[in-house]
This record gives structure tokens, sequence and C-alpha cells, in this order.
């Protein structure tokens, strides 16, 4: 044996019963021998050959590992979604059941009209348990559907709702609705019947009109035939039965002639079906303009044509059959709604020029006293009339200066603010530069909150009058007006009519009150403060002693500040006095010379009206109005001591709660135009007629003989005019008309409530005559002043 050599003994040998592989295999994990010149490198390849085994192991082991997870996953996945099927079922099944419950419920109180405690309280506790399981088990699960994503599939596209009975159309695979889906075909159904009259859905075809005549024509002549033959068979020649022939051939003859004039009649009808208008004709229906002498004439034309062919409809249009009867009867139908069409084009107020137009609409702005954040208006009605003249209505501003704001009474301003402010800002717009008129009634609560009167302050600087019927927290909110911004004022009217209705005894809530936003007034003219005090306006100088021309006041505990201040005021020529309390403080009179209109007011029945006027020394007077209103038991009216000259007007106004006595007032009155002579415009409004008036200017016709303008108001109802006193108003206009003692009446206004116009009455000849002679009578329901 080689000296080099090495051996190496294994103390444990291998038994004999394995076999020669694994044996080998053994001696590779237990000791090697080896016997060989370089042991590095293979101990180096037994090293790499292990490495290689062991990360085949590794790779193995990953691969289980990764198969695993994956079915751990898929069972995780599997068992969430049988339990959230399995939640969702119950969810249903407690909606369902709580569904259930609440129809009971209803259905329950349909029925009795109210529910026991006890039946509450259990309906609540099941209601409370059922929501309480239905969030425990919402909260609990988690729902991999985001049921967003399901509203286009389950929302019915009529109503908008979920299909809580969904109907599947078998044609085109549409669900919808079931009641839905009903409703909608049966409205289709209708509407299609209205559109299309002839259809009928189980009609037979009908046999043409010379086939049915023939075959009518063929069966009469067979049974005259069979008439005839057995005429003959039976009496021969009888001339009983000659006569009897004679009259069937004559009965036969009128059928076919009958029958032969049907078809005529039906003829005639189909061709004067008239042809419709061109369209230079249709154009006119959408608009106001007048149209052309052509297409005039061609309007006249068609409208007669129309007319012949409603009148053949009507004569003959029963003879007709059902199913061209029912075409006709949808033709004439036509016709007179075109005939209606037809007219409006040649009615004369297309010919209007448009400054007599918009002379109409200024008319029915002033007259309707109508709300501007308002659109059912009347000039909002005019303007829808047709594209004239709404163009009309929009380029004239005027239309637009006149703003009216009643926060007490309209339901705009009181519901809804944001929709007037809206309104009353394009009304401002519209009316562009032009100096604004305003009328603000209110606001009584939170003012300074109010976005519209906010709003309306902004065009402060285009007021050209303001009238405000408000409480002083009102007022005081045109402070936030800047400075010099009613330099184009003219005209300021400021009352509060809450006020003024109070109890007498009432705290003077104008005590202390300073309009200080009015001081910057230079152009203004008319100046109506009745229930404020004087010292309420810090106006300058020049405004108020030489450029005031109309103005207002109230004498409650002022009376010797306005007797000083009234003939400082050089341009003063109308005076309006509240006689609210006894002028005191000033023994002499009141010289006023420049005045021409002297108005008197009576409040509450206070008879200070005869001390005012008694204090007043008024030269040159020319009218002279008296009011009274509240509760007033008997006007008193101004002694003269001798006939005033100067007074060719006067008006009294009575608007009393009380019913005061009829005669002592109408006596009083007369006995004080006796000595106004020269009176030409008599205007009365009163809550009760005046015969005894209208006797004494009847009976004396002396008696204010330069009368030419009378205007007489009651506020009674309709029946309240008896006939009689209407014949006696007439026939004293009558007599005056003939009489040559004094002059003919020319002017009458009159309550719109009095019937003159129905049926023939004691009058008509009398009122034609007086209307024939010259009398202009208008009926009117307006105050006088």
């Amino acid at each position: 044996m080689p000296v080099d050599s090495t051996v190496v003994i294994d103390d444990d040998p291998p038994t004999r019963s394995h076999s020669a592989n694994l044996r080998r295999k053994r001696s590779m994990d237990g000791d090697i021998i080896e016997i060989s010149s370089d042991e590095e490198d293979v101990a180096m390849r037994r090293k790499n050959r292990k490495i290689s085994s062991l990360e085949g192991v590794v790779t193995r082991l990953k691969q289980e590992m990764t198969m695993a997870r994956q079915d751990q996953r898929s069972a995780e996945l599997k068992k969430a979604k049988q339990a959230q099927h399995a939640a969702e079922e119950l969810v249903a099944t407690f909606e369902e059941r709580l569904g259930e419950i609440r129809e009971d419920t209803v259905h329950q109180i349909d029925q009795v009209g109210c529910i026991p405690v006890w039946a509450q309280d259990k309906a609540r506790n099941l209601v409370a348990i059922y929501e309480a399981q239905l969030e425990e088990i919402g909260g609990g699960s988690k729902c991999q559907v985001d049921t967003a994503k399901l509203n286009p599939h389950v929302m019915c596209e009529i109503c908008m709702e979920p299909m809580w009975q969904p109907f599947l159309l078998p044609d085109c695979g549409h669900s919808f609705c079931q009641d839905c889906i009903r409703n909608w075909f049966a409205t289709e159904n209708q509407n299609y019947r209205a559109q299309h009259p002839e259809y009928r859905q189980y009609q037979p075809i009908p046999i043409p009109d010379p086939v049915r005549l023939a075959m009518v024509k063929a069966y009469i002549e067979r049974e005259h035939l069979t008439s005839l033959t057995k005429g003959k068979s039976i009496r021969g020649t009888v001339p009983l039965c000659t006569d009897l022939m004679v009259a069937t051939g004559t009965i036969i003859k009128m059928y076919l002639e009958a029958i032969l004039n049907t078809d005529l009649h039906q003829d005639t009808i189909l061709a004067a079906i008239p042809s419709h208008p061109s369209s230079d004709v249709t154009d006119l229906f959408t608009c106001n303009l007048p149209p052309s002498d052509a297409t005039r004439s061609a309007v006249l034309a068609k409208i007669q044509q129309y007319e012949h062919f409603i009148f053949l409809v009507n004569s003959y249009g029963h003879h007709m059959d059902v199913k061209r009867q029912s075409s006709i009867i949808l033709e004439r139908a036509k016709a007179k709604n075109l005939i209606v069409s037809l007219r409006s084009i040649v009615h004369p107020i297309r010919f209007v020029p448009d400054d007599v137009l918009l002379g109409i609409f200024a008319v029915v702005v002033d007259t309707t006293c109508a709300s501007s954040v308002a659109t059912d208006t009347d000039l909002w009605a005019c303007s829808r009339i047709c594209r004239r003249w709404c163009t009309l209505v929009l380029c004239a501003l005027s239309l637009w200066a006149d703003v009216r704001l009643d926060f007490d009474d309209d339901v705009y301003l009181r519901y809804r603010l944001s929709r007037a402010e809206h309104i009353l800002t394009e009304r401002l717009e519209r009316s562009s530069n032009n100096l604004l008129d305003v009328y603000v009634c209110g606001p009584r609560a939170d003012p300074d909150t109010n976005t519209v009167l906010s709003r309306l302050l902004t065009s402060a600087t285009r007021w050209r009058s303001l009238t405000v019927d408000a409480g002083p927290e009102v007022y005081e909110l045109f402070k936030n007006c800047p400075g010099g911004s009613l330099s184009e004022l003219r005209t300021l009217s400021i009352t509060d009519s809450v006020f003024m209705d109070g109890d007498i005894d009432e705290e003077d809530r104008y005590v202390g009150i300073v309009l200080e936003a009015f001081n910057f007034t230079p152009n203004l003219r008319r100046l109506f403060i009745s229930p404020l005090p004087l010292t309420s306006l810090l106006l300058s100088a020049k405004t108020l002693h030489n450029d005031i021309e109309e103005f207002s006041v109230n004498l409650f505990d002022q009376a010797v500040d306005v007797s000083r201040l009234l003939p400082t005021m050089q341009a003063l020529t109308s005076l309006d006095i509240l006689c609210n309390a006894v002028w005191e403080g000033h023994s002499g009179m009141v010289c006023l010379p420049l005045i021409s209109c002297i108005t008197l007011r009576d409040y509450n029945d206070t008879c200070h009206i005869l001390d005012v006027w008694d204090r007043l020394y008024l030269p040159n007077i020319t009218s002279l109005r008296l009011s009274y209103e509240g509760l007033v038991l008997h006007p008193r009216f101004p002694l003269f001591d001798r006939p005033n000259l100067h007074v060719t007007e006067f008006a009294c106004y009575i608007n009393s709660f009380a019913d005061f006595e009829i005669p002592d007032f109408e006596s009083d009155l007369i006995t004080m135009l006796r000595s106004l002579p020269n009176i030409t415009n008599l205007q009365l409004l009163s809550c009760h007629t005046t015969p005894i008036l209208l006797e004494a200017m009847r009976s004396d016709t002396r008696f204010l003989s330069a009368l030419t303008d009378l205007t007489l108001i009651s506020n009674v109802p309709t029946s309240g005019f008896p006939d009689a006193y209407l014949f006696l108003l007439f026939d004293t206009l009558y007599t005056r008309a003939t009489s040559v003692a004094c002059v003919t009446v020319k002017y009458l206004a009159f309550a719109d409530e009095v019937i003159l116009y129905e049926g023939p009455t004691p009058y008509t000849a009398m009122w034609d005559e007086l209307i024939n002679g010259g009398l202009e009578a208008i009926e009117t329901c307006n105050a006088l002043f």
C-alpha cells in the first residue's frame, strides 16, 4: 500500500441487509474515504451540490406556501360573500316586515281615525327593534356593492322613484313601474284618439260609394218588380192595385233622389272646405301690426269662406255618413278658431299709432296703482300681448318709473322677499335714468333688515316724489341715503296711518325724532308732514320760506309755531291743515293772501274745523276742500257772514264709521253752498246718497247756477241705489239743462257700482237725451283728494 494513502475505518459498519445504493448513500452522509491528489476541489463540488439541493427545497416550499395562501384567501372570500348574501337577505326580510307594520299602521289610522296608546307603544317598540337590528346588521357587515351605481337600474324613468312593482316591456326589455307605464300608455292612447278622431280600432272596410249605390239600386228595382208581379197576380188591373203600384214607384223615386241629394250635399261640403290661410296672414297671428290692403282683402275673403263652410255643415252635415261627419265636425271647429284669429287681424286696435298706445299704457299705470314687485299687473299683461306691444312697453322708460311697495298687504313683500328684490332691481334697470315716483307703506317690523327697502335706498338720487306711510323706524333708515342724494326730490309726503288710528292717549312716538336725511332738498316744492311735528324736519331756510308751494301740517301742540311759520312762506299757494287741536296761543288772524286752495281735515269728530276757519284770513281762495274721517257723528261746515264770490271749486269727503243724521248733514251743507254762488265744480263723497241736495238743485235752478262739473260718489252697494234716486239725479240734470236760469252740467262722475244699462228703466229716455246733449259721464271709485 503506498505511503501517502490514508485509511479511514468507520466504527459503525452498515448492516448487510441494505442494498448497495443505500450503503453508498449512507457512506456519503458519514465518514468519507477519498483517495485523491486534490482534496479541495472535491470538497467544493460537494458543497455546491448540497446548496443546490437546499435551494430546490426552499423554492418548493415557497410555491406550496403561495398556493396555501391563495386557497385560504379564496375560502375567506367565499365565506365573506356567503355572509354578505345572508346579511342582505336578513335586511330585506326586516325591511319587508317593517313595511308591512307601517302599512298596517296607516291602514288602521284610515279605518279607525286614531290609534290606542298601547297600540302606538307596541308599534314604536317593534319599529325600534327592527331599526336597531337593521343598523346592527348594516354596521357589522361590509357591503361590497356601491348602491349609488344601482340607482340608474332600479329607478323608474317616468316617476323617478324606485320601482317597487317593476313591469318589463316584452318588446324592448325596458322596465318601469307598473302604474306608471299603464298611465303612460293610457295618456298616449287618449292623446292619439283626440288627435285622430277618425281612427277606429275595429272598423270594417267601408264599401265604396258607387258599389253601395249600385247595390241599393238593384235591391230597390228587384223589390219593385216583385211588388208589381204580386199586384198582377192578385188583383190584375184593379184600380186599387194600380194606385198602390204608382205610390210604390213614387216612394222608390223619392228614396233614390234622397240618396243622390245626400251624395250631392256631401260633395258640396267637401268641396267647400277652405284652404289654410297663407303665411302672410298667419304671421299676423303673433303680432299686432296692421295688415296691408291686399292682406286685409284676403283676410275678409277667407272669413267669408269659413262662414260659408260652417253654414253648409250646420245645414246638411247630418246627412253625411258617420266617418265623414266626424272629420267635417273637426274641420268646422278649426274654422271657428281661425275666424276668431282672422277677425283679430282686422281689429281697429292694430291701427292705433304708437304714441296713442303709449298714452293708453300710461293711463293703465296711473289708474291701477299696482305693486311694483308683482308680474300679474295690467302693465305686464300688455307687454305679453305681442312683440310690438312688448317693445313699446320696454322702450317707454317712464312706464317703469313708478315704484309702489306695500309691505302691509303685498304677499310678495311679506313672504317672498328675494323674488321681490329681483323684480324691483329689474324695474329700476328698465326705468334707466328717469326720475322715480316712490310710494312705500311699511314695513312695520324689522325694517333695518329688509333687503327690498335697502335696494330701494340705492336709487335715492333719482327720486322725484316720495310718499311714505310707516313708523319712525322706517324714517330713520333714510339716514343711510348718501349725502346730497335727494337733490331731485320735489314732493315729500310723510304719514303714519297706524299712529293716526291709534289711541288718543297713546304716547307720541315722534317726540324727539329728527329726519336728517331730508336736510338737503333744494328742489322740494310739495311738503306733507301731517303726523310729524315741525321740529322733525331741518330744512334750509331758502327751501322752507321761498320754495315750498304746497304744505301740509297738523296743529297738535304746535299751533303757535304754525301761526308764525305760515305767513313767512312766500311761495305757498296750497295749504292742508289737520285740525286735531284748538288753535290757541295766537289771538289775531293769520293772513295768507297767496293761498288759493285750502284743505281742512277733521279726524274723529274733533270739531276744530270751524275754529281753524275763523283764525284764517284767505281773501283770494278759489278752492275749498273739507275732509271728515274716523268717528264722525255730525260734520260741521264753515259759516260765511256774506257770500264768497271767489270760491269756484268745493269738495267734501266724508268717510265715517258712524251713521250720522242725513237730514241735518244735507241741510247744513245746503246752507253753506248758498254762500258760494259761483261754484262750477262740486265734488261729494259720503257714506249716503244726497236726495235733499238734489231736490234743492231741481226745485231751485238758481241754486248753484254756475255748476258745470258734478261728482257724486256714495259708498253704498249696488242694491242701495234705488231707481227713485237715480231718477231724481237725471231729472235734476235734465231740468237744469232745459232751464235758462242756470248753466248745463257738462261733466258727471258717479260710483261705478251704479247700474244704468241693464234693461229699460224710468230714466232711460232722459239719460239718452242728456248724453246726446253733450253730457260726459264717467264711472269712478277714486277718492276726491
